[in-house]
């Protein structure tokens, strides 16, 4: 887990994501998981704050609907790709 958090912090930087917008797409992963679910609203507050991450989730996903997805494969592909 520090080591996604470590990396979401770095795309952030390097696509120019202020410290608030970290936090806000940490809050939102957190979100996500607190809830078990992806849901649209989280999605789309990560696009609005960092959309370099939405388009890497867009890529690692492959076109799959990430709110009809089990929490643990969506996990398990953030961790892994």
């Amino acid at each position: 887990a520090e080591r996604a958090i470590a990396e979401l912090g770095n795309a952030l930087a390097l696509t120019g994501g202020t410290r608030d917008d970290f936090a806000e797409v940490v809050r939102q992963f957190t979100q996500i998981n607190s809830l078990g679910k992806v849901t649209a609203e989280n999605l789309n507050v990560i696009r609005e704050r960092a959309p370099a991450i939405s388009g890497a989730l867009q890529e690692a996903f492959r076109g799959v609907d990430l709110t009809k997805l089990p929490i643990e494969e969506f996990n398990r592909v953030l961790l892994v790709e």
